[in-house]
């Protein structure tokens, strides 16, 4: 397991709401996994203080799992739609995510994921993400 830096970048953009860009700096590990490789990072954005989200990355897809204050496990794979529940202390959301490109390429020194996706409530309007994660040493 290495310690990393990452460095995120993602564009939100919904339905009759200017989009906005977030850009985030945080420590994290990378593992090499028997077939996948995981991320794993505390989040620093605003919200979400405690929440611990860990990025698997391999052949067929991308995983990302949070947990805390906000729970969820979100499956990305290019050209599907897939169902996931958000938890907060509060209740559970039902949500989909439809995922239009994903890529990634990983090493021991780091790499990079990049993803296009729609999220939002089943027969819902869906928000725009534009997702880039930078890794390094």
């Amino acid at each position: 397991m290495n310690r990393v830096r990452l460095s995120l970048r993602v564009r939100q953009a919904y339905p009759e709401q200017k989009p906005e860009m977030i850009r985030q700096t945080m420590e994290g590990t990378l593992e090499r996994l028997e077939d996948a490789w995981r991320i794993t990072y505390e989040e620093t954005g605003e919200g979400m203080t405690g929440v611990i989200s860990s990025i698997l990355l391999c052949s067929d897809g991308v995983m990302l799992e949070r947990t805390g204050a906000i729970r969820s496990t979100m499956v990305f794979r290019a050209g599907e739609q897939t169902a996931f529940a958000y938890a907060l202390d509060v209740g559970t959301m039902e949500m989909e995510i439809r995922t239009q490109r994903l890529s990634w390429e990983i090493t021991p020194s780091g790499g990079r994921l990049d993803m296009k996706y729609t999220v939002g409530f089943p027969g819902g309007e869906a928000g725009q993400m534009d997702y880039h994660l930078t890794v390094a040493r």
